[in-house]
């Protein structure tokens, strides 16, 4: 893989031209999938999985050490089932893990005296070094549902009711620092998550004709 690009920064003026701040470098990617289904009378089943692998290098970043990108997902697994419990009635269950990706955390603090504060004070502003150089969590999931359908002379009904996230895994959607004073000597950046989906539940109607 040639000619990828990467910012050379995170952290960018909004007066800057954003061509400046790419990087030129190489990389590779390589993966395999595999899909298994059963499918008989009432009952569906279904496997995906996937094994994946990306890396970039760049001259100007990492010291041109490797590194994942914040996209690279080494397993993904879904696996889904079906089933018929009567004509009219379905129950749906889908299981879904995938590994957790890269983000990039402070080494050490710069302190900083905050000029535009009139009542004085420091700025703590986190140094960095390696890109991606931290694995967050694996993700994994739970959503079932109940489908029951019904057939008229022009119209099909389908009235679903269901859950997201089911047993409400708190999967870190994004990590962000903020500083925190230890003692009157010591401050550190502590990362925090944001969880964009906890547990769901919905009701919903389809009208199909």
């Amino acid at each position: 893989m040639n000619h990828a690009k990467e910012f050379l920064a995170h952290v960018r003026s909004i007066r800057e031209d954003l061509t400046e701040s790419f990087t030129e470098g190489r990389g590779r990617a390589k993966g395999i999938e595999l899909d298994a289904v059963y499918d008989r009378r009432k009952l569906y089943l279904r496997a995906t999985y996937t094994l994946s692998e990306s890396v970039r290098r760049f001259e100007e970043i990492n010291q041109g050490k490797e590194f994942h990108p914040p996209f690279d997902l080494k397993h993904n697994l879904l696996l889904t089932a079906s089933f018929s419990l009567t004509s009219r009635w379905r129950l749906h269950a889908g299981w879904t893990y995938f590994s957790g990706g890269y983000a990039t955390f402070p080494v050490s603090i710069a302190v900083v005296q905050d000029q535009f504060n009139p009542d004085g004070g420091s700025k703590f502003i986190p140094i960095y070094r390696d890109r991606y150089n931290f694995k967050m969590p694996d993700n994994h999931r739970l959503d079932v549902s109940v489908d029951y359908e019904r057939t008229g002379k022009k119209l099909e009904y389908t009235w679903s009711v269901g859950a997201y996230n089911m047993y409400n895994k708190q999967n870190p959607t994004f990590i962000y620092f903020q500083p925190e004073a230890k003692d009157t000597y010591y401050t550190q950046f502590v990362p925090y998550s944001k969880v964009l989906l906890p547990f769901i539940p919905y009701v919903s109607f389809t009208v199909n004709w």
